[in-house]
């Protein structure tokens, strides 16, 4: 990871750990993972062989844990995805009765996310931060922004990633760092 990286990273850990020190650590754990989709984001991440803190912290940044969330480009539910990426991932799963409408509910949302997720760790040879750029971007748009940058992943997130899409992947492994500490201090 970079330096610039693991700036950004260090500042949104120190900003929510004072946060935490201010309103109380029980209040920056609770809106950072809120009790009521622990289980459910632990049991599917853990099916997908995913680390739940990760996911905590996608589901985090994606939605803030709100299921009806919509972003402007149509994504949607707790892991913001796309009708179209739901649908694909649905079928490969093979959720039989899958329809759009489902793609709110978070037990649904959230498997599919993590199916995704699981599939874009495995094209991207394990690579938490390509995988969580192709998250955010799409594959094909990351698989041109490595190749450009000749396998060089800091130079791809660094140089070739939008700036949104860097942004995402130092704020969901930052979070997933303030996680982890908040976790040894009090087990979620």
């Amino acid at each position: 990871m970079g330096r610039r990286a693991r700036w950004a990273i260090g500042a949104i850990a120190l900003a929510v750990l004072l946060a935490a020190g201010v309103v109380g650590y029980a209040v920056a754990r609770a809106q950072l993972f809120p009790s009521r989709y622990r289980e459910l984001v632990r049991e599917t991440a853990e099916e997908f062989g995913l680390d739940p803190l990760l996911v905590a912290a996608m589901v985090h940044r994606e939605s803030g844990f709100r299921p009806e969330a919509r972003s402007a480009a149509g994504a949607r539910g707790l892991m913001q995805l796309m009708p179209a990426t739901a649908e694909e991932v649905a079928g490969k799963l093979g959720l039989d009765g899958y329809s759009e409408v489902m793609i709110e509910e978070p037990q649904v949302n959230v498997r599919l996310g993590c199916a995704y997720l699981k599939e874009l760790l495995g094209r991207f040879d394990g690579d938490e931060r390509v995988a969580l750029a192709a998250y955010n971007a799409g594959r094909g748009k990351v698989a041109g922004w490595l190749e450009e940058a000749q396998g060089d992943i800091e130079r791809m997130i660094g140089e070739k990633a939008f700036p949104e899409t860097r942004r995402y992947v130092y704020n969901v492994l930052g979070t997933r760092w303030v996680l982890r500490r908040l976790d040894a201090i009090g087990a979620f």
